[in-house]
């Protein structure tokens, strides 16, 4: 039994990385365009979800409509500044402010709002203690999620990528005890996905999890991982392992 599960992590740990090293020489790990280009929203070309344009239905964040107390709606609190790059190939640059409720882009000094379907992609530069971070439209990079918005490239690897989003927690006050939070609240939250087999997983949480996925070659991964002081729940980290996997595979 322990030979068969030995050959068949091999077989499928070869087929993974196959499939990386391919996605590799594509350039783009198969980046497709995504939705229907050609809906005009202010002269400028838009990705439609059927029929949708930028429709909130279709952005990850889904806020109830009751009241809640005050919160925050972008990832960063200050604006930082960005280069736009547009669907048409037209660029913008300022100051702007991310919303994740929204998947929106604020300029502050205009009060300009860029929706989602329009842009390609952008990146805040760096600032005092934050570095350089970049965003791809969604529906480029995984069009089969069928959600609208941004999602955070990584810069270790374009297999790895980070989705933002808020969430409705509802309060959990217990009278009888006393415990709990009183008030509903919004909070924001980041799941990481790691791209397989043409496919977009979710990051397994755990590192057993996560070098599992890699067969009998994931002793040697927990090697390379510790001596470098890799950790698989960091999307840079685990981008950097899966670089492993392409180099050591063969």
């Amino acid at each position: 039994m322990k030979l068969k599960y030995i050959r068949n992590a091999a077989l499928f740990f070869s087929a993974l990385v196959l499939s990386l090293q391919a996605q590799a020489q594509n350039g783009s790990g198969g980046v497709t365009s995504g939705g229907s280009a050609g809906t005009q929203l202010s002269g400028e070309v838009s990705i439609n979800l059927r029929g949708n344009g930028a429709g909130k239905s279709f952005i990850r964040s889904h806020l109830p409509v009751e009241d809640v107390t005050d919160y925050q709606p972008f990832l960063y609190e200050k604006a930082r500044k960005a280069n736009i790059t547009l669907l048409s190939g037209a660029t913008r640059e300022g100051y702007f402010l991310y919303n994740l409720e929204t998947e929106t882009l604020q300029n502050v000094e205009t009060d300009e709002i860029i929706p989602w379907n329009i842009v390609k992609q952008f990146t805040f530069e760096p600032v005092d203690d934050m570095e350089e971070v970049s965003f791809s439209n969604m529906q480029l990079v995984w069009p089969e999620a069928g959600l609208g918005g941004f999602i955070q490239n990584v810069k270790s690897s374009p297999f790895v990528k980070v989705k933002h989003y808020l969430e409705f927690i509802p309060k959990s006050y217990d009278l009888s005890t006393g415990m709990g939070d009183k008030n509903n609240k919004i909070e924001a939250f980041s799941d990481a996905y790691l791209k397989l087999d043409d496919k977009w997983v979710e990051l397994p949480n755990g590192k057993t999890a996560f070098f599992d996925l890699f067969g009998v070659y994931s002793e040697e991964m927990r090697k390379y991982a510790r001596k470098n002081k890799l950790k698989p729940n960091r999307p840079e980290d685990a981008g950097e392992l899966v670089n492993w996997v392409l180099k050591n595979g063969n």
